[in-house]
């Protein structure tokens, strides 16, 4: 689902294991994103694809500030 303020990613591996990405704008400077993995999701994907999502956001500058990728925890 994709709207002006908020997208919702679901995916699924080759193994079965799904993950859903929300992204949501709070205000004009703040966007909320959450992954969740499930109980028996992989948190090293959910991790990667933080990081892809920072990557894109670094890309079309979209930071108020320097933000690198290793800030992401």
């Amino acid at each position: 689902m994709i709207d002006p303020e908020q997208s919702t990613f679901h995916f699924v591996d080759d193994k079965g294991n799904k993950m859903k990405i929300l992204i949501e704008r709070r205000t004009e400077t703040m966007t909320y994103a959450r992954l969740k993995v499930g109980w028996f999701g992989s948190r090293s994907m959910g991790r990667l694809m933080a990081r892809q999502i920072v990557y894109e956001m670094i890309e079309t500058d979209a930071f108020l500030r320097n933000w690198h990728p290793e800030d992401i925890d």
